[in-house]
């Protein structure tokens, strides 16, 4: 801003702009970390199904089908 500013800006208002600054990309840092935390949080809900599944079936036929449908059920 204050490269293109006609006038030259005090340095109260760039040390206010620059903790403004700070704080924005916090929020956005935090924002991100709290969309990875639930995408890892749906994985693990995910694979802990399917383990509490495969523990349950016995026929390897079975276990292949289990297995396609956790997995499209995590695509969708």
């Amino acid at each position: 801003m204050a490269m293109f500013s006609r006038r030259q800006i005090p340095e109260a208002t760039m040390f206010s702009l620059a903790s403004l600054a700070d704080v924005i990309a916090l929020g956005i840092e935090r924002k991100r970390s709290e969309e990875a935390l639930a995408l890892y949080s749906h994985e693990l809900t995910s694979l802990s199904m399917a383990s509490d599944t495969l523990l349950l079936i016995t026929n390897l036929n079975d276990i292949y089908q289990e297995i396609c449908n956790t997995i499209s059920q995590c695509l969708i």
